[in-house]
């Protein structure tokens, strides 16, 4: 993945729902984990096109989604759960492996 700013990943959306938390921070851990889409859907095991669905709010993120995504970005679920100023605050919380520190 090209050396892009993380605001720059993120998809701007009118309203504060839980789908866009959620899919803000997804943003925000592929750009830290440097993964790509594809990365992530393969590891989903789903296709790019599902994915670019979730991402783009146009499929609905499910709570077997979250317990699979914190799986494979190492992270609390509870993550997923931030508003979207704290988003990247808890990017920040991150240490070099993507693994909150407590």
């Amino acid at each position: 993945m090209s050396e892009a700013k993380v605001s720059e990943l993120r998809p701007t959306y009118g309203a504060d729902t839980l789908q866009d938390r959620v899919t803000g921070v997804v943003f925000t851990l592929l750009a830290i984990r440097r993964m790509s889409q594809n990365q992530l859907a393969a590891a989903l095991e789903i296709a790019p096109s599902t994915l670019s669905g979730k991402l783009g709010g146009r499929r609905r993120w499910s709570i077997d989604d979250l317990a699979e995504l914190a799986s494979i970005f190492g992270v609390n679920p509870q993550i997923f759960l931030r508003q979207p100023g704290e988003i990247f605050a808890a990017a920040l919380e991150l240490d070099g492996n993507g693994v909150t520190r407590e």
